[in-house]
């Protein structure tokens, strides 16, 4: 989501990125934003500046509108994302975590959380039992934090998630 401040209209843009490989994810959401979709395309690759790989990606971005506007207020204290109870007591379908799964998850069950801080981790653990029943732990990967889905609750988040999956991501699930 971009910051409304910096945009020419008053409202956000969201803007989606995902690697040539994940074409399938990205359709999706293009897909689901129907009419608030604006231009996308197939990115010329350029190198990564933090592992000098290069990449081929699809980037897209929506139609500003209040309703980006409205997430993001809700989503960035003092510009910065952050997990809030108010954010995650709106999310009310498993097609959320499914989402999430598919842009951030892995095989092992881990879903990248890195950029969130250990209270923002904890919320989210909880969260994960009381709305879910799923019960995950936090490991420390480098500086920053990662959630796993526990083993004893792998095969019930997955079915949760499962009708959601696209094809091409099944590949990040265990019990197909």
């Amino acid at each position: 989501l971009s910051n409304p401040k910096t945009n020419r209209s008053k409202n956000t843009r969201l803007t989606i990125v995902q690697c040539e490989k994940q074409k399938e994810l990205f359709m999706k959401k293009v897909e689901i934003l129907g009419e608030f979709m604006g231009s996308y395309r197939l990115t010329i690759p350029k190198p990564d500046p933090r592992t000098g790989k290069t990449y081929t990606g699809y980037r897209g971005n929506s139609k500003a509108h209040k309703v980006f506007t409205d997430i993001y207020n809700l989503l960035y204290i003092n510009g910065k994302k952050t997990v809030t109870k108010e954010y995650l007591d709106k999310i009310t379908s498993p097609i959320a975590l499914a989402f999430w799964f598919m842009d951030d998850g892995t095989f092992s069950g881990a879903i990248a959380t890195n950029s969130f801080s250990k209270k923002e981790i904890d919320l989210l653990i909880n969260w994960l039992f009381e709305k879910w029943n799923i019960f995950a732990s936090k490991y420390k990967q480098q500086n920053n934090f990662v959630i796993r889905i526990s083993e004893k609750s792998r095969q019930q988040f997955e079915n949760l998630i499962k009708p959601y999956i696209i094809p091409s991501m099944e590949y990040k699930l265990k019990y197909k």
